[in-house]
């Protein structure tokens, strides 16, 4: 990754200058994932708009907003990394998050400027304000508003745009027609009171992650639902033995 960010600037600006004189047209707009920070300045250069996507959670996308912020109080501040169950009260969506639980990038572990990963990390707090906009794969109903307030203060334009897909879904049906019970369930639930947990269907989480997971659901007593594999919840698993476990046939704490 490190060799693939150090070499990616001149490696793009040169297909760029490729596809423009094949196709005959400039190219007028650049969209990229928010970590290709390069093509802040390769837009300048070029001037043109700069689009960023962002495919993370929102409350992440806060935690680099402020990642001035964050390392300079928790790099100077002793007493902070002494206490690594410390929240981050003041920053906005993160209030209720540990200084352990930031990304790695963000902690004084990895304040070493040779690592150029951890660098263009630590840099999207001053370059992202530079893009004409910032695409969040999230939506509006389940971003909380004050958090979403706080980004668009901190951008010139923030869009939440849903989900990423090549086609469009068919239309839902009928909560009462749902063979599984769930949209039922979720109906009868508060305004943004359920948490969904799902890993896709490429990343899976080993054993030992998942009991973890399900421990801390259960000591939450949040209601949830949790998409699951197959094999995962097999009574030989053990994972659905215990009253944390909630799939997409039931959910916990109802």
């Amino acid at each position: 990754m490190q060799q693939f960010l150090e070499g990616a600037p001149r490696t793009y600006e040169m297909a760029i200058a490729v596809a423009e004189e094949t196709a005959g047209v400039k190219v007028s707009c650049l969209l990229t994932d928010v970590f290709f920070t390069f093509a802040s300045t390769l837009a300048e250069k070029k001037q043109v708009k700069w689009i960023a996507l962002w495919v993370s959670s929102p409350q992440v996308l806060s935690a680099y907003a402020y990642s001035d912020v964050i390392i300079q109080k928790f790099r100077h501040d002793e007493e902070a990394r002494s206490q690594p169950e410390r929240t981050l009260e003041g920053i906005p969506g993160l209030s209720r998050m540990r200084i352990k639980d930031l990304p790695e990038a963000l902690q004084h572990t990895y304040l070493d400027d040779m690592y150029t990963l951890f660098r263009v990390f630590r840099e999207l707090g001053t370059v992202l304000p530079r893009a004409d906009a910032i695409l969040v794969i999230s939506y509006d109903e389940v971003t909380p508003e004050p958090l979403v307030a706080n980004l668009k203060s901190k951008f010139q334009e923030l869009l939440l745009v849903g989900s990423l897909t090549a086609s469009f879904t068919p239309p839902l049906h009928d909560s009462g027609s749902n063979k599984t019970g769930c949209l039922a369930w979720l109906d009868k639930q508060k305004h943004q009171s359920v948490a969904y947990i799902s890993f896709g269907t490429v990343v899976g989480l080993p054993p030992e992650e998942l009991f973890i997971l399900a421990e801390a659901l259960e000591a939450s007593r949040t209601p949830y639902l949790w998409s699951l594999k197959d094999h995962l919840y097999e009574p030989e698993c053990g994972l659905s033995s215990g009253p944390a476990c909630a799939l997409l046939d039931r959910a916990a704490w109802e």
